[in-house]
């Protein structure tokens, strides 16, 4: 491509050339003073000397490491547009003349996806922040569209780059928007994109051991276990807070305000991610609920996931754990989800009765071990029907869903899985099927009580089913608003003669206690009162406490400046970097939305 030059880029190119024969016969005066001038010079001088660059990109690209090294040092200028946009220029010719110039160029652009920290004000920059990130999104949309290919490049820099999860919330929030502000322009890179930020998520997510949810004087608390500090945990919970509700404003915006092939491509991402990281995390508490999310935004994203996880279930060879965890997930979502068909359930429970009738014909026998690891996967199933039951009570009373037959054989069966299934389900679950269809089971309770079982299981491991509630309630305190509208809280339902009964909890929990229990309603009600106190007493200083709800997503409908990935570089090198990249909150969560 030829380049204009006016008479100063002319005379900086024979002066370059000059630079560059000296050095290659053994003087190298002329082009260190060169590499000088690169990294120190006033804008308007780097301005020509990158214009002349421009027009030698095939002859220095190959030969002069040190050169692209000085260029690689450049730090944008806040206040001259030209030389960023000549310095955007140069890139784009070394990179079209070598490609293998794009791994450092594309390294030294996502570095610029960190905020920049001011020194004397000891605090992140906002402005120059914003303006790092603006020219390096400009600048990597013009490299893919010359390379294509170095889209992988760009996932590998995203990947070694992607904070640390010890790092500042600020650090961690703006990275991750920065990436996804890159699926803008950079679609194909999508799948490994979204499992990068969910694993980042999850590294995150376990660390916030969650004992119990203390609410004392109106205010979310987190308890936390002997080996981690509160401070660390609360930091952990308040981070993960931002992200999430950062991730699912996206999601909003890709799949909930728009239904199209992308947001089918985007769904079919998460899944991926849910298949190969979430679910093989054990007890993750939060990062499940992007896909408990997703699958609201569309009928069949809800159903596509229930009949995933039926599959994992009943007929994919997999490992037991994640067998069992399926099974867990299935449960959950089963009974949390708001949104689901009643036909959904139908289907659902009849794959599930076909399984278990036929496990009760294998082992039938009154001579059957009452061993977890032997039965694990039924006795999981049988605990989380009953799970369901709990919430779903309208189905008890229609025999299309609740198989009578069925349930009492299972019940009744030598395989006894009222013994394996939590003592909270079991009340509950005997309580309703009491008063709906009149079965009592009370007799088999209190033989439960006494039988005596293996402590361990053939294989030496505990004889105890290891289960867990995914979609158990959402806690954290600003990101819950995008899920509370789809979500089934846990209901007491008052009957006659109940004055005694314990009330039943879903929680991760093996203990029996009865102490202090309240519903779901309830502690988001207290949580209510928490975050109202929480505006009022806030000062204005604190970043990362504004409501979700504060901006809606319709302001900020997306990020429109694109390219053609068929444009020629002389008109790639024409693009205006004005109006910048959407400010759509960088230190602050004003992105956030709940409708």
């Amino acid at each position: 491509v030829a380049i204009p030059m006016d008479l100063s880029t002319m005379k900086w190119r024979t002066s370059i050339l000059r630079a560059l024969q000296e050095k290659d016969q053994g003087t190298p005066k002329l082009f260190q003073e060169l590499l000088v001038q690169l990294n120190n010079s006033p804008a308007q001088l780097r301005t020509t000397i990158f214009a002349a660059l421009g027009s030698l990109a095939s002859q220095i690209s190959h030969k002069y490491p040190e050169l692209v090294q000085a260029l690689l040092n450049f730090s944008w200028f806040p206040d001259n547009e030209e030389v960023n946009q000549k310095y955007i220029e140069v890139i784009c010719y070394l990179i079209s003349s070598n490609s293998s110039n794009n791994r450092p160029f594309i390294q030294k652009l996502v570095e610029n996806f960190l905020p920049a920290f001011d020194d004397e004000q000891q605090t992140y920059s906002e402005n120059l922040s914003l303006l790092r990130t603006n020219y390096a999104h400009i600048t990597l949309q013009k490299i893919l569209s010359i390379s294509p290919a170095a889209a992988e490049d760009l996932m590998r820099s995203l990947t070694s780059t992607f904070p640390f999860k010890k790092l500042d919330t600020q650090v961690q929030f703006f990275f991750m928007k920065q990436c996804l502000e890159v699926l803008a322009y950079c679609p194909v890179i999508r799948d490994q994109l979204v499992c990068l930020i969910v694993r980042r998520l999850i590294t995150i997510d376990v660390e916030i051991k969650l004992e119990e949810v203390a609410e004392e004087d109106d205010e979310l608390q987190f308890s936390v276990e002997l080996e981690t500090k509160q401070e660390e945990i609360a930091h952990y919970a308040q981070k993960l807070d931002q992200m999430m509700a950062l991730f699912f404003t996206w999601i909003q915006v890709n799949c909930k305000q728009q239904q199209n092939k992308t947001s089918d491509d985007i769904f079919e991402n998460f899944l991926y991610a849910f298949d190969t990281t979430i679910l093989k995390v054990y007890k993750s508490k939060y990062t499940q609920f992007l896909l408990f999310y997703l699958c609201s935004c569309k009928k069949g994203y809800a159903e596509t996931f229930v009949s995933y996880l039926t599959n994992k279930v009943l007929f994919e060879e997999i490992d037991f754990l994640t067998k069992q965890a399926a099974v867990c997930y299935l449960g959950s979502f089963l009974a949390r989800a708001k949104y689901l068909d009643d036909a959904i359930y139908l289907t659902t429970l009849r794959k599930l009765y076909q399984f278990l009738e036929e496990y009760l014909q294998k082992f039938s026998s009154s001579d059957v071990v009452l061993d977890v690891e032997l039965h694990g996967v039924f006795y999981s199933l049988c605990q989380n029907i009953f799970y369901i039951f709990c919430f779903k009570r309208q189905f008890l009373d229609d025999k299309r869903y609740f198989d009578e037959g069925l349930i009492e054989r299972l019940i009744r069966s030598p395989l006894n899985p009222l013994k394996f299934t939590l003592g909270s389900i079991v009340k509950e679950f005997c309580h309703a099927i009491k008063v709906a269809r009149g079965l009592d089971y009370e007799d088999l309770i209190a033989a439960n009580e006494r039988l005596k079982i293996p402590t361990l299981t053939t294989y030496g491991r505990e004889n105890h089913l290891e289960t867990f509630f995914p979609f158990d309630p959402y806690l954290l305190k600003h990101s819950h608003v995008f899920i509370h509208d789809l979500y089934v809280d846990w209901k007491v339902v008052c009957t006659p003669n109940n004055d005694d009964y314990t009330s039943f909890r879903s929680v991760d929990d093996s203990s029996d206690s009865s102490s202090d229990e309240e519903d779901d309603d309830d502690r988001a009600e207290k949580r209510k009162k928490a975050e109202d106190s929480d505006d009022d007493d806030d000062s204005d200083d604190d970043e990362l406490e504004s409501t979700p709800s504060s901006v809606t997503a319709a302001s900020n409908p997306g990020f429109k400046w694109t390219l053609s990935k068929a444009s020629p570089l002389s008109e790639l090198m024409s693009l205006s970097i004005t109006p910048p990249l959407p400010r759509i909150g960088l230190f602050k969560t004003d992105v956030y939305c709940s409708s």
